[in-house]
């Protein structure tokens, strides 16, 4: 998986909202119409990942808009929009952050939530302890696994408890595209604590951005009344 590749595609798809077509070119014209619906479904999911100084009303208005145009896309034109198992994925991402919202905000909402947490990322963190405790010996058994597993949790809790003993990457900067891929909540400027964020009027705000853009397209109303 090249994410920073892929993020670097969706930039360029967004960024081609801003060609303006040929004047009487009407076949130009539709094709350019189309490319600006798809861009600004690309911009609404990537400015809630990556726009770090988005708060958590932002960032539930934007995956808000992002379902919502999703949605009215795939009930037009089905799998030739997108297949139905990642059509399944990224809607079940967008209702895996808002739950893990309202979680967060039953158990305290003045404790920030990133959407980052939502992720495998710290899944993928204990394998790399794991892997890392067997030295040379990368492979492990079931019976090794288990002797290492409480090791690696035990060494991720100290590093979660103490994040300055985390080195992280000494090449790594942030501007570069390739650090995407390596946000953090320490890079989060916005305001990410559920007490902050009115979550119906976030959505509904989402939606309403949706249909706003889907009033100017090609989209019959009916697939998003």
């Amino acid at each position: 998986q090249d994410v920073p590749r892929a993020i670097k595609l969706l930039r360029a798809i967004i960024s081609l909202a801003d060609i303006q077509p040929p004047p009487n070119d009407l076949q130009a014209a539709a094709d350019l119409d189309a490319i600006r619906l798809l861009s600004a479904l690309f911009k609404f999911l990537l400015d809630a990942f990556t726009d770090t100084s988005f708060s958590l009303s932002q960032q539930v208005s934007s995956l808000s808009a992002f379902a919502h145009l999703a949605f009215s896309l795939f009930r037009q034109h089905r799998r030739q929009f997108s297949p139905y198992p990642l059509y399944y994925d990224y809607q079940s991402m967008v209702k895996n952050f808002i739950f893990c919202i309202i979680k967060q905000s039953l158990l305290d909402p003045s404790r920030s939530i990133w959407i980052g947490d939502t992720g495998d990322d710290k899944l993928e963190g204990l394998f790399a302890y794991l892997r890392m405790l067997g030295s040379h010996d990368l492979a492990m058994s079931l019976v090794q696994l288990e002797s290492r597993l409480g090791a690696a949790c035990d060494i991720k809790s100290t590093f979660d408890s103490h994040p300055e003993l985390v080195a992280g990457a000494r090449r790594l900067q942030f501007g570069r595209i390739e650090a995407s891929d390596h946000l953090r909540r320490r890079h989060w400027t916005g305001d990410l604590t559920p007490a902050s964020c009115n979550l119906p009027a976030s959505w509904h705000h989402g939606r309403s951005r949706a249909a706003a853009i889907l009033s100017i397209s090609q989209v019959p109303f009916r697939f998003y009344d």
